[in-house]
């Protein structure tokens, strides 16, 4: 698995590719300041032979950026979950997205792409997730979305 994104969530998910066994094959990064980081040496993207890939930056707008530039690359994304997250497995979760450790979904949950579950977030059944982060601090009202519309 390559991260983009060589920062803080990256760590977290370094953490979660360690606890399933997972490589983490490189880290890729356009700041070309960044030549090393955790130990790995930065690679700039190449789609032909990095895959799949997870975006490991937290800031949901240049999440969103960086996944719809990739998507017209043809890149092939995966998606990570915490041995340490419950997850029905009636539960549907969009590739490149991250289910963290303590984050518990429910059955019949859908999360879109590239979303982070965040740490002990608690998705009930039926429920739809498509903007791209959610966290405990997120309201309860808020957070529950039923296939597309609001309920609160």
């Amino acid at each position: 698995m390559y991260l983009y994104g060589a920062g803080g969530h990256a760590k977290v998910i370094m953490d979660i590719l360690k606890e399933n066994s997972t490589e983490l094959t490189g880290i890729i990064d356009d700041n070309p300041h960044i030549q090393e980081w955790m130990e790995y040496h930065v690679l700039s993207y190449d789609p032909k032979r990095m895959f799949p890939i997870l975006i490991s930056i937290g800031n949901n707008s240049i999440r969103k950026n960086i996944a719809e530039q990739l998507y017209k690359k043809n890149a092939v994304f995966g998606t990570v979950i915490s041995i340490h997250a419950i997850v029905s497995p009636y539960t549907k979760i969009g590739e490149g997205s991250v289910v963290m450790q303590g984050s518990i979904l429910q059955s019949c949950c859908q999360t879109g792409k590239h979303c982070i579950v965040n740490t002990t977030l608690l998705l009930i059944m039926n429920v739809y997730w498509k903007t791209m982060y959610m966290s405990r601090h997120t309201p309860h009202y808020v957070a529950m979305w039923k296939w597309g519309k609001a309920h609160g």
